[in-house]
């Protein structure tokens, strides 16, 4: 069961219990009011309040999926970017970018942006040449901060005559999702990737 299905059934739960809560004061408004001393009115405030719980769920919800979709659109177009800039790239030096530190930091999961210099990939500035926005790193990631795990992943065959790049899309819908964690061995520590494209 996806995650939007469980939040559609405890929203409709949650809504249901508060028009039993609500018809329970409604009916029994009068008697309460003469119970408890106070004005009809204000047990409807309560009620109110109840009903403006789901509404700021759904709004929350609308809200996050809304962005979701912006922020998957931007992944993706980064991506593209990273692709067309290391097709140049290739082209040029007859390899996809690789580690100057050599084989060891082959096949190696390189996050972007913080492993690509730290590892001794190719500099900013060189890569300017075939990627403008070649700083470019997910939407949601702070750069400021290590060990983020909503960071692109780079993995660059040994030989630099292929790659892939990873990212995580928010939404669950899209046709060419897949569970790369499990098929491509992709530690979770790293974060959960569920897109990526190819040299290929």
């Amino acid at each position: 069961m996806s995650n939007g299905i469980k939040i559609l059934i405890a929203l409709t739960l949650l809504f249901i219990a508060i028009l039993i809560i609500s018809w329970y004061l409604v009916v029994n408004a009068q008697f309460l009011s003469l119970v408890f001393n106070f004005p009809k009115w204000i047990l409807f405030l309560p009620i109110i309040l109840m009903l403006l719980v789901p509404v700021f769920f759904m709004y929350r919800v609308i809200y996050k999926a809304e962005h979701g979709k912006n922020y998957d659109s931007m992944r993706k177009q980064h991506l593209e970017f990273l692709r067309n800039g290391f097709r140049k790239y290739y082209e040029k030096n007859g390899h996809y970018p690789i580690s100057n530190l050599g084989e060891t930091y082959a096949n190696r999961w390189v996050r972007i942006p913080q492993d690509w210099i730290m590892f001794q990939f190719p500099s900013y500035e060189e890569m300017r040449n075939y990627i403008p926005e070649v700083t470019l790193h997910d939407p949601t990631t702070n750069v400021n901060k290590l060990e983020e795990t909503t960071q692109y992943l780079y993995k660059v065959a040994e030989d630099g005559k292929s790659y892939a790049i990873y990212t995580h899309l928010d939404s669950l819908t899209d046709k060419d999702l897949g569970n790369y964690n499990t098929e491509d061995g992709i530690d979770p520590t790293l974060g959960i990737y569920n897109y990526k494209i190819t040299s290929g």
